[in-house]
């Protein structure tokens, strides 16, 4: 299934439950019709682009607000997370969660997720950037993004607070996440990508099993 294709028929159900066409449903998403159409192969007027290039987050936090549905909804939508995203850390003693054989990787997901909220490291840029230094055996960041192929220029504006990571940079934090044996969404938070608010519906801590079951539920038609 083409990446993030369930987000897209997300925005069509809800469009249709509104009574709106969707040139105003993607306008009220924060991105023109056509451009939202052209990650996804449609006829448009404008050339393909990737999803996640288009996927700022301010449009992230529009779309959570036009769906009415948790941020960390919207990237599950937009298939940011795969199963591995989570299961770097189920080995380590880092995770917390029950090992019996009758977990599901939702429930297994939803508690390192839950482990993740409950660390309080969002928005810790330097914290994560030291802890990439020292997962690399490095003695300067120059050395770690060296050896883990990422941006050097990158990460020293993320850790000193120029810039924040988008979308369009994951398989960078990703690359990151990997050298540290940590999850991806750690990463994500540390470096303000991935918010807790993202966690928070109408100011109320979301269920995350549920919101991981959830974006599996919508119907591609």
């Amino acid at each position: 299934m083409q990446t993030g294709l369930r987000l897209y028929q997300a925005i069509i159900d809800q469009s249709q439950a509104l009574g709106i066409d969707f040139d105003a449903a993607a306008h009220s998403c924060g991105v023109g019709a056509d451009l939202l159409m052209s990650c996804f192969d449609e006829p448009t007027h404008t050339k393909p682009h990737d999803l996640y290039d288009v996927l700022t987050r301010r449009r992230i936090d529009a779309i959570s607000s036009f769906l009415d549905c948790s941020g960390f909804r919207v990237f599950l939508l937009a298939d940011v997370f795969k199963w591995e995203d989570y299961s770097l850390i189920s080995g380590s003693g880092l995770f917390a969660g029950p090992s019996t054989a009758d977990v599901t990787r939702a429930n297994e997901a939803a508690l390192y997720l839950h482990s993740v909220v409950s660390a309080d490291v969002f928005g810790s840029p330097e914290f994560i950037v030291g802890e990439f230094i020292a997962a690399t055996w490095s003695k300067t960041l120059a050395e770690a993004c060296t050896k883990v192929a990422v941006s050097y220029r990158k990460l020293l504006a993320w850790k000193n607070g120029v810039a924040t990571p988008e979308l369009s940079d994951i398989e960078e934090i990703k690359l990151m996440a990997s050298a540290m044996e940590v999850g991806t969404p750690m990463v994500m938070g540390g470096l303000g990508l991935l918010k807790y608010e993202d966690f928070l519906l109408h100011g109320t801590r979301i269920d995350i099993e549920h919101e991981l079951n959830a974006a599996l539920e919508v119907e591609i038609w």
